[in-house]
């Protein structure tokens, strides 16, 4: 079993490819433009998208994900032990 749906790696390079107003489209459909910055440029718009991406993709129920939000804490409490 993987962490991410089938087709996350696809759903990737669609994106990489997208113009301006297709990343704004895809942003505004998935988990709108909060997390955007004043005057975002193309390049913070395809970093967004490809974040949202990535959390619609996750599956959260795996034991990869799990795996991986364990050591993730594991590493946090260690760097500010």
């Amino acid at each position: 079993m993987s962490m991410y749906f089938e087709g996350y790696s696809e759903a990737r390079e669609e994106i990489k490819k997208m113009s301006e107003d297709d990343l704004l489209g895809y942003i505004d459909d998935m988990y709108g433009r909060e997390n955007l910055p004043e005057d975002c440029t193309v390049e913070d718009l395809r970093l967004e998208a490809l974040s949202q991406c990535k959390r619609d993709f996750t599956d959260t129920s795996s034991n990869e994900y799990d795996l991986v939000m364990f050591y993730s804490k594991l590493h946090r409490a260690m760097r500010a032990g």
